[in-house]
């Protein structure tokens, strides 16, 4: 049995995906859990109508900050990708996840994919541009090749007929992208961004190789605060 129960049952039901089509299911019980994926969603003032609020879909699932950070070859940027891939070889290593090198490379070369459909920072900056009022079938039309109805149930939110799309495009590059990466590169994608999300709240090696990239190398942090201060504010930010 794993020695972290908090990802134990998570990754159970990972490593129980038998089709891509269980992947709307799996998707939004992630959501649920706090484990992102490549689909965002957040419910906010709608633009357009302020007496309501809207149900927003926009894009997601990348471990880097922005899609620009997997395609830049500078040296700083060949140094994070580098630092990025590292980060998740060790978590997948801590994980007992045979082959942990391998799979992080994997994981990387699917983000790239999905990274390659993401607008730019400063399309997403675009108010008219990122606002797309789309139906159910609309979205289904985008994402045929994945299980929306089970996503909106089990989010709560089936009872919407519209939805703000933030960037049509890269739905329609995701749905490419499920079709065509394999399901066991998929597993490991998620068997990642469950490692990732849940790190800082498991066992100190753990939360170390997750600070040591996204707090030091990226951020400039040079400590972790106390377990306890992260607590109290994790506590103060719900």
């Amino acid at each position: 049995m794993s020695p972290f129960p908090l990802i134990y049952g998570p990754s159970l039901l990972l490593n129980g995906i038998e089709n891509k089509n269980e992947f709307g299911d799996i998707w939004a019980r992630a959501g649920t859990l706090g484990i992102s994926n490549p689909i965002g969603a957040f419910i906010n003032q709608d633009g357009k109508d302020s007496t309501r609020y809207a149900l927003y879909f926009t894009q997601s699932g990348l471990g880097l900050p922005d899609r620009d950070y997997y395609f830049q070859e500078d040296e700083r940027s060949v140094g994070l990708q580098k630092a990025y891939q590292e980060m998740l070889a060790q978590l997948f290593k801590l994980a007992q996840i045979d082959d942990s090198e391998k799979r992080a490379q994997t994981v990387y070369a699917l983000e790239a994919r999905i990274a390659k459909a993401h607008w730019t920072r400063v399309e997403n900056r675009d108010r008219i541009k990122t606002y797309n009022k789309k139906t159910t079938d609309e979205i289904k039309g985008m994402l045929s090749s994945f299980d929306l109805k089970a996503f909106l149930e089990i989010s709560g939110v089936s009872n919407e007929s519209t939805f703000v799309v933030r960037q049509p495009s890269f739905l329609e590059g995701l749905n490419a992208t499920i079709e065509t990466v394999s399901l066991d590169q998929w597993k490991d994608y998620f068997k990642a961004r469950i490692l990732i999300d849940f790190a800082p709240y498991l066992s100190d090696p753990f939360a170390q190789a997750h600070f040591n990239f996204y707090n030091k190398t990226l951020g400039g942090q040079e400590e972790p605060e106390p377990r306890a201060r992260r607590a109290v504010n994790l506590v103060n930010g719900s």
